[in-house]
């Protein structure tokens, strides 16, 4: 796996296990000019080991967080809305475009969020312990200016927490253990760039790595989530102000297993999310959702989708557009049965007693896919519950697609000539350009990832690190 080149410097990162000085590897070495603060560098007249101990404890306390690495327009805030998103329904009666938020996200951002929040739900005990790294370091540096015999060797227990320390100049390694469990901490100084290395150990099926340094983040782990196995991986890294990512998660075991590859991205004033959820055909190979949202606040423009039907083989690619970006509508209702049997509920706008008029295409004479239409999609918020604490909501979104040949002349083509010129749009040219430029690279990228065997770099490398 290219991309996660982990396995190779396991030697170098794991000197919790191993002891003893280990020179840094070679694409470790190259890493750039330093970050260190001048106040870390030690005095001529400070031993150089208490100044080193110092410096790197204070990192050790500010541990790099995935928030670090994400969009600032990633964090729930974004999302929170004033709008009863709990109590819309559309079908008992008609849903105005005012009561509807603007700000809301799609199923895969969820996705990614949802396998962010998993690792950081797991590692929340992290806080507690790293607590503590100034005491410690403080206990830490009083030891060594009492020059022991053996300055890289140290345990003490703090606030309940048992901590033992090695380490060489340029590295210190802190084992945190409660019971069996325990977490392994390493701070390395690499040519002035600050890298970590955690390993975070409960049990055999629960165990957790982030290796970070301030332009990537990766984390692998195995882990036992109400008595189902999921293994996951994340790699984020960052260019200046942007980055690029791979998440993937799997839940359950051998044919049974559900899994989620996803990629994501910034590109200039965008962040662009690929993945595999969504209300897709059933059993639709391969398929693919890509979103696309604006960086600065966060609001969701459009996506582009793939699917190909199961053994008839057709595929089709659809651009949606959510309703909020649409001129020319006020309010939307949708039909409460399909006893016109029709495949789809009716749609109804701004009251009208006649229904929104969809065009299929044909083949000879037959209706097939429909060429436009609006369907409810879900979409999720936070609000402020009783307690007054953010809580994600997941709530039904009207979403007009079209499918992508219909978008060659006229962005609504035959929608509005079928249906009396009812809508505009309030997005730009160039947004309108990225959903379907975004997706026709993102595509590729997921494509790709897929075919990376992801669970099997993950085994190795967790039989790599018990070995």
């Amino acid at each position: 796996m290219k991309h996660i080149p982990l396995l190779s410097t396991l030697t170098i990162l794991l000197v919790s296990c191993g002891g003893g000085e280990v020179a840094p590897s070679s694409s470790l070495s190259s890493a750039p000019t330093s970050i260190l603060p001048s106040s870390s560098t030690p005095s001529s007249s400070e031993n150089i080991i208490v100044g080193i101990s110092r410096a790197l404890f204070g990192y050790l306390s500010e541990l790099p967080s995935t928030d670090t690495f994400l969009p600032a327009f990633v964090d729930p805030e974004t999302y929170l809305t004033t709008k009863n998103v709990e109590t819309l329904d559309y079908y008992a009666n008609a849903v105005n475009k005012s009561d509807l938020p603007t700000i809301y996200f799609g199923a895969q951002l969820d996705q990614l969020r949802t396998h962010i929040g998993l690792m950081d739900g797991f590692t929340q005990d992290l806080t507690t312990m790293l607590s503590h790294a100034a005491t410690l370091g403080d206990v830490y540096s009083d030891y060594l200016s009492e020059d022991p015999s053996n300055p890289y060797q140290f345990s003490v227990t703090l606030g309940g927490f048992a901590f033992s320390i090695t380490g060489l100049e340029n590295e210190l390694v802190v084992e945190v253990s409660v019971g069996g469990a325990s977490v392994t901490m390493a701070v390395l100084n690499i040519q002035g760039v600050i890298t970590y290395w955690i390993d975070v150990y409960i049990t055999d099926t629960n165990r957790l790595v982030i290796y970070t340094t301030p332009t990537r983040l990766v984390i692998i782990g195995s882990l036992l989530v109400s008595e189902v196995q999921v293994s996951y991986l994340l790699e984020i890294v960052k260019s200046g102000n942007q980055i690029t990512g791979y998440s993937y998660e799997r839940y359950g075991i051998d044919s049974v297993a559900l899994k989620n590859h996803v990629v994501f991205k910034t590109d200039g004033n965008y962040f662009v999310v690929a993945g595999e959820r969504g209300d897709f055909i059933l059993g639709a190979e391969p398929k693919v959702n890509v979103e696309t949202y604006e960086l600065t606040t966060g609001k969701y423009l459009g996506s582009q989708v793939l699917e190909t039907i199961p053994v008839t083989g057709p595929t089709y690619e659809t651009v949606w557009y959510p309703m909020w970006s649409l001129n020319g509508w006020t309010s939307i209702q949708f039909e409460l049965d399909n006893s016109d049997s029709k495949e789809f509920p009716q749609v109804y706008l701004n009251g009208s007693s006649s229904a929104f008029d969809v065009h299929y295409n044909s083949v000879f004479g037959v209706s097939t896919s429909r060429k436009y239409d609006i369907e409810l999609k879900k979409s999720y918020a936070y609000v402020l519950n009783n307690d007054g604490d953010l809580e994600k909501k997941e709530f039904l979104y009207p979403g007009l697609f079209i499918q992508e040949n219909e978008l060659t002349s006229n962005a609504f083509g035959t929608v509005n000539s079928r249906n009396g010129n009812i809508f505009t749009h309030t997005l730009t040219s160039n947004q309108l350009s990225a959903i379907r430029s975004y997706f026709d690279t993102m595509k590729t990228e997921q494509s790709t990832y897929k075919q990376v065997n992801v669970d099997t770099y993950i085994s190795d490398f967790l039989i790599a690190l018990a070995s």
